[in-house]
């Protein structure tokens, strides 16, 4: 039996699968991005039983499977192109500038007329020696949620979860990538955090940040659709989502000028920027032109005074929506359909 170290998983950072559930072919899965931990995929099994029957029995006499959905969690040391791409498949509307590397992908949240998420194909495994049946593919695998997290100078996290078709399909003779995607990793000490009036002029309180969260769900739900057997047939974002939260942590007191814009309820706009420093350009940076303050407060951590902040996200015309990421890296494509 293989040990957890050997774990593996295969996927296709720039494709999308077309229609929903149609497997990326295995020789396009050839993106392999190392995870911090062991999180293989988990498949929840419906079923019902004529418990409820009175058939001469005390209970249950008979099961019949209803319904198969699996999920997962993957974890890592966030680099701008593991981030890019899950930005890309949870909110599915990129655009893409440049004619070379580095190439800029402005990602937004879906109209209000998109319905369903684009969704991938991956493959996980243990490929050790003299193993066999230890590969797996999972298909029709949605985002449901993306946390980025920022602490100190050290290295950034990033949390994904997400939910696939309920299928899986043992690949005995799959070859995983020999070496991990090249990757630019991401440490607190490049972030940018700015914040000012909406329409006005950003201040850039950098040397005041300690820590800051991101957090996007999809909130999918599987509607009740009766075709497509016990898997399932669609997933569907939730009722007004996606939606975006982003929390921050500084050093100030109750003077500060963040704290006075949210007793008086000001209209603000963010900035986040992630920018490993390498050439060509990489970075992933985070505006929001119109939100507002939900809460600031205000705490300790040893000697120094603190402000915990929550942003509350506002629709604008300015983003087409609540937020917008724009990314830099290697890809000149991203969403790229079929097989």
């Amino acid at each position: 039996m293989a040990a957890s170290r050997a774990f593996k998983w295969a996927t296709a950072l720039t494709k999308k699968e077309s229609p929903y559930a149609t497997q990326i072919l295995d020789a396009n899965l050839l993106d392999w991005f190392p995870v911090t931990e062991v999180d293989q995929v988990k498949t929840d099994i419906g079923f019902r039983t004529d418990e409820e029957e009175i058939n001469g029995f005390l209970g249950a006499t008979e099961v019949q499977v209803e319904s198969r959905m699996g999920s997962l969690t993957r974890k890592f040391n966030a680099s701008v192109e593991v981030i890019t791409g899950f930005l890309a498949w949870a909110l599915g509307n990129v655009t893409t500038t440049g004619a070379a590397d580095p190439f800029t992908h402005t990602i937004k949240f879906p109209s209000v007329c998109v319905l369903n998420p684009p969704s991938f194909s991956l493959i996980e495994g243990f490929p050790c020696a003299g193993d066999t049946n230890t590969q797996t593919l999972f298909k029709g695998c949605c985002v449901d949620q993306i946390t980025i997290e920022i602490t100190g100078k050290g290295a950034v996290k990033m949390t994904v979860t997400v939910k696939t078709d309920g299928s899986e399909t043992v690949k005995a003779s799959f070859n995983f990538p020999a070496t991990a995607n090249t990757q630019k990793k991401l440490i607190g000490s490049n972030t940018v955090f700015q914040v000012g009036p909406a329409g006005g002029a950003y201040t850039n309180y950098s040397s005041v940040f300690r820590s800051g969260k991101i957090t996007i769900n999809c909130g999918l739900i599987v509607p009740p659709n009766i075709s497509g057997g016990i898997f399932v047939p669609e997933m569907q974002y939730g009722e007004r989502q996606p939606s975006i939260d982003v929390e921050a942590t500084i050093k100030a007191d109750r003077a500060h000028a963040l704290y006075l814009n949210y007793l008086n309820n000001d209209l603000l706009k963010l900035s986040l920027a992630l920018d490993p420093g390498v050439s060509p350009a990489r970075s992933v940076a985070l505006t929001m032109a119109n939100g507002f303050l939900e809460s600031a407060d205000p705490g300790r951590e040893g000697n120094e005074l603190r402000l915990n902040l929550k942003f509350r996200e506002l629709h604008n015309s300015t983003d087409s929506g609540p937020a917008t990421f724009v990314c830099k890296t290697a890809a000149a494509a991203y969403l790229v359909a079929g097989s």
